[in-house]
This record gives C-alpha cells, sequence and structure tokens, in this order.
C-alpha cells in the first residue's frame, strides 16, 4: 500500500510539513514542502524577492538511508511565485527526491537556519525514537505559541509504589504511593525530540494544571508531590471491577499552593552558533513561585473571555475545584493585570462554589459564550448519598462587566427535577467546545453509566450507602456498556443533556483534545484511557465529528488498525500542534490481578492524512 510521509520542521521563517508518497519501510526519495509562516518572527525578510532552500542529509551510518552517500539538494524559491497549495493561509513550494530514512537538515540562504527533520507516516500513529528522562503520568502537554511550533511537557507521577493498606482503608484494597517530578520538556516539532528545559520547576507537581497565557507564557499551578491512590475491589458479583476509592496527599505533604510561569523566550542563546532555531529556550520564571489562596490539584481551569472588558480577554485563569482544603467548592482566578512583580491572584474572587455541599474534586471546566461551565467532580464517582444528583452535573458562571466579580447560577434541568443522574457525576472530567459554531458541550470522564438497571436506565455500579451492587450485571464482564460521553446543547437557553453517540470503546482517564486547525476545527479527538473496571487500558483513537445529531456525531469510518497508539495508555497526554498533528506522551498501563502500575516514558505522534 503506498502511504505518505509528513517532514515536521518549525523555523522562524518556515514550516516543513508534507511530502510525495513512499512505503513506510521502503528506500525511496521523498518530498517536502515549505510553507512559510506569517507573523513576528516568520515570514520572508524584507526586500527578499528569491530563497536558496537547501536539504541536505547529514553523515549517516544508518543501513536505511537511500540513497547511499546521499547529496545535498537545492531550488531557489521566487516569492512572487509561491502560492497556497493546500489552502492553509499559508504560500509554498515544493521540494522533491529527498532521501528518505536519513536525518535531514534544512538551510535558507541569508537566514542561516538548520533543523533536523524526521518523517513519520502519514494518517498513523508513530512511535517517536525519543522519551521523556523519566516515565510519568498526571503530567501536562501545553501547546507554545503558533510561531513558536513546541509544546511543554510538564510534571507527573513517575513512581507508583505498592504498600499495604493502613485504617481507614481496607486490608483488600489495592494502596499504591505515587510521587511526582519537577522535571519539564519542550517537544520539538521539527526534529520530532524532547528536550528537558534549562531549569526544572520549582516543585514536583503531578495532577496540576497548565494554562497558556496571551503573552505566550505558560502558568502552572497547583499540584501534588506525593499521593495515596486507593482502589478498592469489589467484594460482588465477580465482574465489579474496582473502584477508585481516594487520591489524597500523602506523607505530611498538601495539595500544592504555588504557581509558577514558564516563559518560551527566556534564557535563549545570544547567538544561536548552530542555527537550530534554539529550540531549547525557555525557562522558569523566579526561584520563588507565586502564591495561590488555596491550594488544589486535580482541580479545573478556564481561560476568560469578559464582556465589556475586551482588554483583559484571556488575560485571566478560574481554579476550579479539585482535591485540597477548602478547594472541592471553592474558585480564585488568576491575572495577568495584578500589580505585581510576577502578577497574582485576585483576592476579591476566591469563593464558594454554588451547589454546596455538592464538591467538585476532579472537575473539568470550558468557557462558552459568555459562561464558564464546570462540571462533574467527586471523590467516589458511584456515591449515591450525594445530595441533589441532578445538580451536579454543572454550574455556570457568568463573567461580571466588572472584571472583578464572579455571578454563579448553577444549571438547572426542569425535565430531570423529579430524576436522579448519577451517570453525571464523574471524576477527572473534561469539558470541551464541540462543532464550530460554540453551542455544544462535549464532556468526558471516568466513569459515567457502566450498566443499566431492569428499566434499561443507567446508573452506577457500587452505592457505597449500602454497599450493594445497584444494577445487575448485562454481561460476565467488567466492561463499560454505556456512553461515558455526553452532550450538553441549548446554552443559550435551559440546557439540555443527552448521552453521546458511543464510541468504539469506552475511554475514561483517556486524552480528550478539541481540534482548531483547517477542516477538523470543532472536532474532538479521544485517545486511549480505560474501557472497564478492571482497569484494562486501551490503544485505541476515536473522533467526533463536532456534529450533534446522533448517530452523526462519531466518525465511523475513522477507527483503523493505523488509527491507534503503540501504546495503551490512560492518565497520558496529549496536544495538538501545528499543521494539526498530536503528540501523545506518557501515561499508564494498570495491571490490577499483579497489583501494579506500569509508568509510560514513551512519546507518539499522529499525522493526519492531508
Amino acid at each position: 500500500m503506498t502511504r505518505k510521509f509528513h517532514i515536521h520542521a518549525v523555523l522562524p521563517l518556515l514550516l516543513a510539513l508534507a511530502t510525495s508518497c513512499a512505503d513506510k519501510g521502503e528506500s525511496e526519495p521523498v518530498g517536502i514542502r515549505l510553507q512559510f509562516l506569517d507573523g513576528e518572527g516568520g515570514g520572508v525578510p524584507p526586500g527578499v524577492t528569491s530563497l536558496t532552500i537547501a536539504v541536505a542529509p547529514y553523515a549517516s551510518t544508518s543501513a536505511s538511508c537511500s540513497p547511499a552517500d546521499p547529496a545535498p539538494i537545492s531550488a531557489t524559491i521566487q516569492v512572487a511565485d509561491m502560492t497556497d497549495l493546500d489552502h492553509n493561509g499559508r504560500r509554498e513550494a515544493v521540494l522533491s527526491d529527498v532521501p528518505f530514512g536519513c536525518a535531514l537538515f534544512a538551510t535558507s540562504e541569508g537566514q542561516r537556519r538548520f533543523i533536523e527533520m524526521t518523517l513519520t507516516p502519514e494518517d498513523s500513529v508513530s512511535l517517536l525514537d525519543t522519551t521523556l528522562d523519566e516515565p510519568s503520568f498526571g503530567l501536562t502537554a501545553t501547546p507554545l505559541a503558533e510561531t513558536d511550533g513546541r509544546v511543554l511537557i510538564a510534571g507527573g507521577f513517575t513512581t507508583a509504589t505498592r504498600l499495604d493498606c493502613e485504617d481507614p482503608y481496607e486490608v483488600s484494597d489495592l494502596c499504591f504511593v505515587l510521587s511526582a517530578t519537577a522535571r519539564a520538556y519542550v517537544f520539538d516539532q521539527g526534529s520530532a525530540r524532547v528536550i528537558a528545559t534549562q531549569n526544572t520547576m520549582t516543585a514536583a507537581r503531578a495532577l496540576h494544571s497548565a494554562t497558556p497565557l496571551p503573552d505566550g507564557r505558560v502558568m502552572l499551578a497547583g499540584g501534588v508531590t506525593s499521593a495515596l491512590l486507593v482502589l478498592r475491589p469489589g467484594t460482588a458479583p465477580s465482574w465489579a471491577g474496582h473502584e477508585i476509592v481516594a487520591i489524597s496527599p500523602y506523607g505530611g505533604t498538601l495539595a500544592l499552593d504555588s504557581y509558577e510561569i514558564f516563559d518560551p523566550e527566556a534564557g535563549a542563546e545570544t547567538d544561536d552558533l548552530d542555527r537550530d532555531g534554539d529550540v531549547g529556550r525557555g525557562r522558569f520564571e523566579a526561584s520563588t513561585p507565586g502564591g495561590m489562596r488555596i491550594g488544589r490539584f486535580a482541580h479545573a481551569t478556564s481561560s476568560l473571555l469578559t464582556p465589556g472588558l475586551p482588554s483583559t480577554d484571556e488575560r485571566r485563569v478560574m481554579l476550579a475545584g479539585g482535591y485540597g482544603t477548602g478547594a472541592d467548592n471553592s474558585i480564585e482566578v488568576f491575572t495577568l493585570d495584578e500589580p505585581s512583580t510576577q502578577t497574582g491572584f485576585l483576592t476579591a474572587t476566591t469563593g464558594s462554589m454554588d451547589l454546596d455541599p455538592v464538591v467538585r474534586e476532579a472537575p473539568g471546566a470550558v468557557m462558552v459564550g459568555d459562561y464558564i461551565y464546570v462540571f462533574g467532580g467527586t471523590a467516589r464517582p458511584g456515591d449515591l448519598s450525594t445530595a441533589d444528583l441532578d445538580m451536579a452535573v454543572a454550574e455556570r458562571w457568568n463573567v461580571s462587566t466588572d472584571g472583578n466579580e464572579w455571578h454563579v447560577a448553577p444549571v438547572t434541568y426542569d425535565v430531570f427535577a423529579t430524576e436522579d443522574h448519577p451517570e453525571w457525576v464523574r471524576m477527572f472530567s473534561t469539558a470541551v467546545a464541540l462543532g464550530t459554531a460554540g453551542d455544544a458541550i462535549l464532556v468526558s470522564g471516568w466513569y459515567g453509566a457502566r450498566c443499566a438497571d431492569a428499566s434499561g436506565s443507567p446508573s452506577p455500579i457500587y452505592d457505597y450507602t449500602s454497599d450493594t451492587y445497584v444494577c445487575p450485571a448485562p454481561d460476565s464482564d467488567s466492561s463499560f456498556t454505556q456512553t461515558l460521553d455526553f452532550i450538553m446543547t441549548t446554552l443559550s437557553g435551559t440546557p439540555t443533556i443527552a448521552a453521546a453517540d458511543p464510541t468504539s470503546v469506552p475511554h475514561a482517564l483517556g486524552s480528550v483534545i478539541r481540534l482548531e486547525h483547517g477542516a477538523r476545527q470543532g472536532q474532538v479527538l479521544v485517545a486511549g484511557g480505560i474501557v472497564d473496571a478492571d482497569f484494562t487500558t486501551t490503544d485505541v483513537l476515536d473522533l467526533y465529528t463536532g456534529s450533534t445529531t446522533p448517530w452523526a456525531q462519531v466518525d465511523t469510518a475513522f477507527p483503523s488498525d493505523f488509527h491507534r497508539l503503540n501504546f495503551a495508555r490512560a492518565l497520558g497526554v496529549a496536544a495538538e500542534v501545528n499543521g494539526g498533528n498530536i503528540l501523545f506522551a506518557g501515561g499508564a498501563e494498570f495491571s490490577l490481578a499483579s497489583e501494579e502500575i506500569v509508568i509510560l516514558e514513551s512519546v507518539e505522534f499522529f499525522n493526519w492524512e492531508g
């Protein structure tokens, strides 16, 4: 079968993206398409009418490098003749017969930029020849500015040590001590390498948040340094699997109340002598991080758009819920406009969530229109004792025009006023805007409904109040039998909720990424995660089309042998990079039968077709 390969390279001057055809594993010459960026740091230098681009192999002993001892190739490109070949808003030029199977670099006359390039097969997921220095899960991945093309990868748990459970937990529970790292990396799209940042974070963090700021920096907030994860096996029936009983700070540690800023341009080389674009630039600012009002981890964040104050758009970030004393029913807001040396949190915005005593531990949040919606969040997703379950799904926060206060209103569902909806109670929730119109929200997370009672209504498996199972097994195993996702629509009026079309497999604790580039804008990719209560990890990718019409929500033509991860992974990270391709890193595989958690260090890259 003929396969396409892409070369990925980001430079201030050029972005090398696409190639001609070659079969995977064959040593055939390929071509590259060069895309010239606009904006600050990109574009063609003023007064330049032509550019000479040379692409050449490094000295290589690889047997796959073909032709043997390849010579550089070059072409002079007339700027006036460049056109937008793929209609993505960037002018392009094409070079052909580039050696395949060799490490390459590119130079541009005048700019003298060199870069390593990595070929990846089109329309499949490639395991990259780069890894994290430490295996990690519960980490973050944040794309830097589009003209940068890199991704910041930070923190996560790097060890999971089994130990005997002690009171108040049961001897049959599985207890793991998780330890976090302060390490961070940048992923360079051009060479497909992970590079350690110049300095580490000021604290070891896992289950923290990482939010891009409009000035190109990234705010990393909260997290936990050491945690105890407790999983409880069901006693009956045999298909019960495990529940997450607790995840809490361990060994005298607390939820972190600090934050820090990563500046992607700090520590740049004065002279980029090797002309590689200085992909290793970037540092965490200040030796002492800033202070939050409340320590929290596994919280939700959302960048804010403020009606009436367009100058503050996205200059603030709301943190909501999470684990930590006082965190589960509180919010606080970070602002770039705070008059201090490193900005900070607004005192006036720290307050209680509206739905007390409903707590939001490990919730999700997204801003759509004038509201921020906060979804889910509970320590025990099977707990039917939680008050007002029909309200537990969400609340919405309306940004006031003075920019310093928040008006909160619960999201109510009149049609469900007399019904409980435990299938909406979930943890590690993810909420993303669905579709290009921005009038729907897709919510995913761990558990959702996992089986059906006699009436067919979805219910959680376990009722902690009576220590019983609330629905019979639909089959003989512990598989999730209902969708784990739901869609909220009619956001301008009384919101409505419906179960999303089922994906090919469940993706609890998986990655959920809204796509922003080209024809895929508004679509949502879900990847990895676990498929049952035995914590069986999956390698499957699924794609939501962006439609809210039933039976048209999931792209049934998308799953194939090529649309799979090389490693099944849960609690890993994914990020969309330039060109709309997807980076995957870290994660964990749960082997509960052998009472271990295997942590991954591998990095993968999904190269979309076209």
